[in-house]
């Protein structure tokens, strides 16, 4: 089943997809789906529809936080996408975490603050944890990286 959460109308979040995922994701013309746990989608059977995937696939542990080349890969991958008006997927496990960081980031390039993105993700998507420590300092930590580096090191 399903548990995809509208954030905007270009920028969804979902918890873990699989090969039987397939049929759900259709309906949402996705242009961009981006793993935030590595290949768990079959690459051939959503690139006949023009859908590009990208796995940057990362630890959900305070230990381990997302490094900022991933997020800073899925955010130039996704910005374009969405500046085109077409809608971009990031999925990780439970759809709590990791793609709610990456979510958080790519709405934080669009202008928003880790504030603003925390609280509208948490208003979209009830499962949605931004608030938990190492998650806020993550999303807090990328905020401040594009603030003083933006594009110019991406």
């Amino acid at each position: 089943m399903s548990d995809i959460s509208s954030i905007t109308d270009q920028l969804f979040i979902s918890s873990h997809l699989t090969d039987a995922s397939i049929h759900h994701l259709r309906p949402y013309n996705f242009a961009l789906i981006i793993s935030m746990i590595g290949p768990t989608l079959p690459h051939d059977a959503l690139s006949e529809s023009g859908c590009k995937l990208l796995f940057l696939k990362s630890q959900d542990h305070f230990l381990f936080p997302i490094p900022n080349r991933a997020l800073i890969q899925g955010v130039l991958a996704a910005v374009p996408v969405i500046a085109q008006n077409k809608k971009v997927l990031v999925y990780c496990h439970q759809g709590r975490r990791r793609s709610v960081t990456m979510a958080a980031a790519i709405l934080m390039v669009q202008g928003y603050s880790a504030e603003a993105a925390s609280a509208l993700i948490k208003s979209k998507r009830e499962v949605a944890t931004p608030y938990v420590f190492y998650v806020k300092w993550r999303i807090k930590r990328f905020e401040k990286y594009w603030k003083e580096h933006g594009y110019r090191h991406a």
